[in-house]
């Protein structure tokens, strides 16, 4: 064997042994919303993207049935921005959150008329949020805590544009799957 072919077999031995670059595993966290566990059930999935981003999808069904007749489904995509993740942790920190929200309000009054409106009306808009999720002693809990708001921008069924404004809170605890 020559020196080139012994070279060239060393590094191969050398690359094939070492071992293979892994992906770190993205973090993925199922929450809740506490402030209305009991009213209006709410589930939120958010995916890690990077250390510094996540998408969140958000799912409401709510119906207070003594104080409206309303009952809505809202769903939603918010992609987050944290600023300063934790090294161990990622999705931790101050986050900014953009979004686009499809709200249905069934079997409920409409808003421009004290008409029931048995077939519901649905409302596109978009929504931010800013807020603070911090991971909970190393645990695979998460709490969440943040404020925002959505504007429904167009009303599906009329084709019309819409000018509804709504405040949100959210204190959310999450688990890591």
């Amino acid at each position: 064997m020559n020196l080139k072919t012994s070279v060239l077999a060393f590094l191969f031995v050398v690359v094939a042994t070492q071992p293979m670059a892994q992906e770190i595993p993205k973090t993925n966290l199922l929450k809740t919303n506490v402030f209305n566990l009991f009213i209006i059930p709410s589930l939120h999935f958010e995916r890690e993207l990077n250390p510094h981003n996540g998408l969140q999808f958000n799912f409401h069904r709510g119906g207070i049935t003594f104080i409206s007749r309303q009952d809505w489904l809202n769903t939603s995509i918010d992609w987050r921005h944290y600023y300063k993740p934790n090294e161990i942790h990622s999705l931790t920190g101050f986050y900014t959150a953009l979004g686009v929200q499809l709200n249905h309000q069934y079997n409920g009054y409409s808003a421009d008329t004290s008409n029931y409106n048995p077939t519901g009306e649905t409302i596109f808009g978009i929504q931010g949020k800013i807020g603070f999720q911090k991971n909970i002693k190393n645990s695979r809990w998460f709490w969440d805590v943040g404020i925002g708001l959505a504007q429904g921008i167009y009303h599906i069924q009329n084709k019309q544009n819409e000018t509804s404004t709504e405040l949100r809170f959210n204190f959310t605890f999450a688990y890591r799957l």
